[in-house]
């Protein structure tokens, strides 16, 4: 409050209008992230009590298998006389099994000893209803939905439902068994050809949460849960395109399609061409030519073992401590960490107990522990932390010193082709204590929970980042970590993994003056399924061809309406962006 106090009163609003706006989005994905979590706890529930129900039936039909027989053989019974009548002996049938012990056996003998563990799990969800309606349709009812045109019918009945919750009204009338598969419907249609409503409420909230996380339903509202569609200006705006994307800095966003994809189609064939010939004279060792088809080849040479370097022999060891105020001095680094509350002068901060706290957080060491071993107490560390550490001074302070290490001579000497060349990927952490984007991973916390940092590094200097879930795809954070880098060392090159790229981020990134270029774990797969050309595939030279033909008029259809269809139109997304895989 006090900065925004010292700013102009435009600036002010517009930084208070700018929080306000991200806050109700993160509210909105919270409401779906809620959403997902409880159905995905219910359905754990589920399926619990059906394993035990299932266990539970085993059990009993096979203590109920020595009374079954019992009873069949009271019909070789010598002593029981003819004239008794069968009402008599399904009675003492009934005595020795009750009937509905009896229907259950008859059904497991019938079944050959399976068991329909389908109609237990509906019984199952029968029983947690009144908790699923009183935790669900509150969420509902706050959402405005729309998705795919495949999810039409689904979106329509849960905007439905939400309009009913909002009105304080049950479920609504005449709901439609279009969306439910063949194989479910048996269960959710009772006897009397009525359908069950609670278990039809609950599909549609398991459809809800499987399709939101497959990204075919939408929320407006929403940050993580919009559409691409959503994210796009309006056509208003862009009629001043040739104005507003220079002065955005998207001057190749600006120009024409028909002008973008004529230089990209000399690009791309002078690439075709240049690669081929390199296959051809045999310049590439890992790809040869077999029978007129290509053969790929991976080197199975153990790298030879870098050559020690003396200097760190005789280099002068120092503590960290040490090591960070001497940089300190360097680049006044730590002079980014300001008070919390500015106006106070008095509160600079110690820098010595500012080092000894970013070492705590940094070596997950805490400040409990670095008390113990420092000449500070718990309550000084705690107190500069609150003070002076935050994420607006770790930014400040990690773009000092990248400015500083990018001035140096030996920065240079890591580029690629004489550009530099940055690369991001998340590394995984346990979290001790649930967040909001804490996350259960199998793979990577076993039964516990924990986040990624998702960094940019450029030159071995890290240069942005980014905390999101475990659960969430990488590659929609590449440009992120990218525009967000606020230092001066800006890449031109930028590179991840398989799991960081997707069809977005190759125009995208494009468009933003970026050369994107993954590193794929498949590159063989990778060409054969999404390498794609402006030539045809029957009639282009060389060993090295595309599998699909670029749909020039197409892309300018739609292209002329809005520049960035280049990268975001359905139908023609994959072909733009698998073409510029060569570039």
């Amino acid at each position: 409050m006090y900065k925004l106090k010292r700013m102009a009163e435009s600036s002010s609003r517009l930084y208070v209008l700018c929080f306000i706006h991200d806050r109700y989005r993160r509210l909105y994905d919270h409401l779906l992230n809620a959403h997902c979590a409880l159905i995905r706890r219910y359905s754990e529930e589920v399926k619990e009590a059906t394993r035990e129900a299932i266990l539970e039936q085993r059990q009993q039909v096979s203590s109920d298998m020595d009374r079954g027989i019992e009873i069949l053989q009271m019909f070789l019974d010598s002593d029981i006389d003819d004239a008794v009548t069968f009402g008599s002996i399904r009675r003492m049938a009934f005595k020795k099994l009750p009937k509905a012990r009896l229907e259950r056996l008859c059904d497991y003998l019938a079944e050959d000893g399976a068991i329909d563990d389908r109609v237990l799990e509906w019984q199952a969800v029968d029983s947690i209803m009144p908790k699923v309606k009183r935790n669900l349709r509150p969420l509902l009812r706050f959402l405005d939905l729309s998705g795919t045109r495949s999810q039409a019918t689904l979106v329509s009945e849960l905007n439905k439902m939400a309009d009913s919750f909002r009105r304080g009204v049950h479920m609504p009338d005449n709901m439609p068994l279009s969306i439910v598969p063949e194989r479910y419907r048996r269960h959710l249609i009772q006897s009397d050809g009525t359908l069950n409503r609670n278990r039809y409420e609950y599909f549609l909230y398991r459809q809800f949460r499987d399709r939101l996380e497959a990204g075919d339903i939408f929320c407006a509202e929403s940050t993580r849960y919009r559409s691409l569609e959503d994210d796009l200006v309006d056509r208003e705006v862009l009629e001043n395109k040739e104005v507003l994307l220079p002065n955005l800095g998207l001057v190749e966003a600006s120009s024409p399609v028909r002008d973008q994809l004529d230089n990209l189609k000399e690009e791309l064939a002078a690439r075709y061409k240049a690669v081929n010939e390199r296959i051809k004279g045999g310049a590439n060792p890992y790809v040869h030519l077999r029978n007129g088809r290509l053969a790929w080849s991976r080197s199975l040479e153990a790298d030879e073992p870098a050559e020690h370097e003396p200097l760190f022999d005789v280099a002068e060891r120092i503590d960290i401590d040490q090591l960070l105020l001497h940089i300190d001095r360097r680049t006044h680094f730590l002079s980014s960490f300001e008070h919390v509350m500015g106006r106070y002068q008095r509160g600079r901060a110690n820098k010595p107990l500012l080092v000894a706290g970013l070492m705590a957080f940094a070596t997950k060491m805490g400040l409990g522990r670095m008390s113990e071993i420092s000449n500070f107490t718990r309550d000084q560390l705690s107190t500069a932390a609150a003070n002076f550490t935050r994420l607006e001074t770790l930014r400040e302070a990690n773009d000092r010193l990248a400015d500083a290490t990018a001035k140096l001579p030996i920065f240079r000497y890591f580029d690629i082709g004489d550009t530099v060349h940055s690369s991001s990927d998340g590394q995984k952490f346990e979290t001790e204590v649930p967040t909001v984007n804490s996350r259960h991973s199998a793979k990577y916390f076993g039964l516990k929970k924990g986040v990624i940092a998702y960094t940019l590094l450029a030159s071995h200097v890290p240069l942005s980042a980014r905390i999101i879930g475990a659960n969430e795809h990488e590659s929609h954070y590449v440009f992120y970590v990218l525009f967000n880098n606020t230092s001066d060392a800006q890449p031109s090159t930028h590179s991840t993994d398989t799991h960081g790229s997707n069809q977005v981020n190759f125009a995208l990134l494009h468009f933003f003056g970026y050369r994107f270029a993954p590193r794929y774990r498949d590159f063989r797969h990778k060409i054969d399924t999404g390498l794609y050309g402006f030539d045809n595939p029957r009639t282009a030279a060389g060993p090295l061809k595309p599998i699909r033909k670029i749909k020039e008029d197409l892309i300018c259809d739609r292209g002329g309406r809005h520049p960035f269809c280049l990268a975001l139109s359905k139908p023609h997304k994959y072909e733009v962006s698998s073409g510029m895989l060569l570039l």
